[in-house]
């Protein structure tokens, strides 16, 4: 699974898990949702719907008329004049190698808020991401993303749409309020909404075609935290994920011992509105390093 990021993408960054079992070794690989790096966005696109002919939403008009449905206009999309602009680096946290740096910013779009992501690699590819999230809650409506390789040529893009139509035979019933693979910073926020009184929260993730992965949220503490960009009066959440939403028919006493193996990611907020993401650290995405992504900027677009 990717999460922001940035850490935002949720594609499965996998754990092995091996089990002993008498006169026999078993490993079995898990593919478990634990928020990824925003690093791997072009390795491998989001499962879903994608936009049908027969679709004429308000929504699509609004992401069309924006740029973001059109290949050819993805890198000239950028935040409006005024709008609030955060930039944030992702490295290595073992290296400090930088892996990507990117701007994100939100709009409204057919009246939803629309999360808007532009990252730049070191190695000269470009990536351009959206959600368009449900008017409340966690849920996203749209979802999709563009990668651009150095001569600003399209590489690869995926879109996702939280539509009956992901519902193929033999897989579970989605939750209305579903995300893609690729998990916006915002949804960590709503999952609690954005209320100090609210200490946990879930998110329902797509894993795979036939069926979804709970990602548990929940609010540790407060505290001051410095950062590139300045210092903040900070809330620290922690994510994971629920292991028996990815196993749901193994012996929960199993499930018990393999709980506590799933990495956690922990991410930091700005206390108080805009509740604008901090930093983040945890492990990366299948193959990739674990990472730290932290804000090193934010500024008014035009200013």
């Amino acid at each position: 699974m990717k999460y922001p990021m940035p850490l935002s993408k949720y594609e499965w960054p996998s754990a092995s898990v091996r089990c002993l079992r008498t006169g026999f070794f078993v490993a079995i690989a898990v593919l478990l949702v634990t928020p990824a790096t925003a690093s791997d966005s072009a390795a491998v696109p989001s499962s879903g719907a994608t936009i049908s002919p027969q679709t004429d939403s308000s929504a699509d008009k609004a992401l069309l008329t924006r740029g973001l449905l059109v290949a050819s206009s993805g890198l000239a999309v950028q935040p409006p004049a005024g709008t609030e602009v955060d930039e944030y680096l992702q490295t290595d946290s073992n290296s400090g190698q930088e892996l990507v740096r990117y701007k994100q910013w939100q709009e409204t779009l057919n009246g939803r808020t629309t999360q808007i992501q532009l990252l730049q690699y070191p190695t000269g590819q470009r990536t351009i991401v959206f959600w368009l999230m449900q008017p409340s809650g966690s849920g996203c409506v749209l979802h999709g993303s563009r990668t651009y390789n150095s001569q600003g040529e399209e590489i690869s893009s995926s879109m996702w749409r939280n539509d009956p139509g992901l519902k193929i035979p033999g897989a579970v019933d989605f939750p209305p309020d579903l995300l893609p693979g690729w998990v916006p910073p915002i949804a960590f926020i709503r999952a609690l909404d954005a209320s100090a009184s609210k200490s946990e929260g879930t998110l329902h993730v797509q894993a795979t075609s036939y069926g979804f992965a709970t990602l548990a949220v929940w609010r540790l503490n407060q505290l001051e935290l410095s950062v590139g960009g300045g210092n903040f009066h900070a809330s620290k959440l922690e994510a994971r994920t629920d292991i028996k939403s990815v196993l749901p028919s193994w012996p929960s006493f199993v499930l018990k011992i393999l709980q506590p193996l799933i990495g956690k990611s922990t991410f930091y907020f700005e206390a108080d509105a805009p509740y604008r993401l901090l930093k983040i650290e945890g492990p990366g995405s299948l193959g990739g390093p674990d990472t730290k992504t932290e804000l090193v900027r934010h500024y008014n677009a035009g200013t």
